[in-house]
Parts: C-alpha cells; structure tokens; sequence
C-alpha cells in the first residue's frame, strides 16, 4: 500500500534574500513557491550556495540555488 506524499518544509534560515529556483533546467519566478511542486514527482534536488552559485547563474545565483530535477 502507497503511502500519501509527506510535506516537507525547506528553510533558507540565514539568507538574506530568496534563493533561485530551477526546476528541470528553467528558472522559476521570484514568487514561484515550493508547495507547488508535487514530492511524489521529484527525482532529486541539489542546493548550490556561495562561489558555485555565483559561478553557474551569476548575480541570479547571489543568494544560493535550489535545483529540482523531476522524474
């Protein structure tokens, strides 16, 4: 039997402004939230702070990068 997706919360305690989002290579919108992606259709998510970031996304990547790769 199939258990119900589970919410999971993800905090970005300490930064000082909104990370950047991308899911399936396309970067989300400012207001884009989390909730609205489904768990059950999530395959991995990679979190990119600091130089990497900067280096990968530029001034976009400046407060950390949220990666989600769905199935």
């Amino acid at each position: 039997m199939k258990k119900p997706a589970q919410h999971a919360i993800i905090s970005t305690h300490g930064l000082k402004g909104k990370p950047l989002i991308v899911v399936d290579e396309k970067k989300m919108p400012a207001d884009f939230e989390l909730n609205t992606v489904n768990p059950d259709k999530i395959e991995s998510i990679s979190i990119l702070k600091d130089k990497s970031a900067n280096e990968i996304y530029g001034d976009e990547g400046k407060n950390g990068v949220i990666i989600i790769k769905t199935k």
